[in-house]
């Protein structure tokens, strides 16, 4: 694999990213900061998404840095589209935190349905493509598959995500963010791997 060094970065990242959101989570269930709302810990709250959603991102780039959906065109189309998705959340969110602005408005449904198709799409690209090695390669597809099926469709149901569905959907993320960081440390070079091991020890 190459740029291991910058992969496991983007794996932890993803992984802090995971663990923030979950933080962030339970502090908006427990003092009921849903949006639209208002004050400093509700703005605080929408930040801490917001640095989660950024490391998604950074997530889904280690992704591509790692070659994990192969090289073909769909891989690549279906990475990006994932990233397009997330980073226009994010874009989103960082709107409405500053202005009243209806942009944020029209940009979180294009960001939710690029987002979803994109890492479903993904998802199926990596475990197609098997470059991250054994279940690592569908950690991607289970953040897709459950994204999808426990998320999203059930919202033309009217039936809205609870902080038990988010909470196990951000544990998909963590298992992303670990896939990669497994993934780096395995495409180390062994004599380089025996020697952090003989310093370790």
């Amino acid at each position: 694999m190459k740029n291991a060094n910058r992969v496991r970065i983007a794996g932890m990242a993803g992984m802090f990213g995971a663990a923030l959101w979950l933080v962030a989570l339970f502090i908006e269930y427990g003092f009921s900061l849903f949006p639209p709302g208002s004050g400093a810990l509700f703005t605080a709250n929408q930040a801490m998404f917001f640095i989660a959603q950024l490391c998604y991102v950074a997530v889904i780039v280690g992704l591509v840095w790692a070659g994990a959906a192969g090289s073909g065109l769909f891989g690549r189309i279906s990475l990006g589209l994932f990233a397009f998705g997330w980073t226009v959340l994010a874009g989103a969110l960082s709107v409405s935190l500053i202005s009243d602005s209806p942009v944020a408005d029209a940009l979180i449904p294009i960001g939710g349905i690029a987002s979803t198709l994109g890492g479903l799409l993904a998802g199926i690209a990596v475990a197609v493509a098997g470059r991250l090695g054994g279940w690592r390669s569908f950690a991607p597809l289970i953040q897709g598959l459950y994204h999808s099926l426990v998320l999203f469709l059930p919202l033309f149901a009217d039936r809205e995500p609870t902080r038990v569905t988010e909470s196990l959907w951000t544990g998909t993320w963590f298992l992303i963010g670990l896939a990669l960081v497994a993934s780096a440390r395995g495409a180390e070079p062994a004599t380089k791997r025996e020697s952090k091991e003989l310093v370790e020890a």
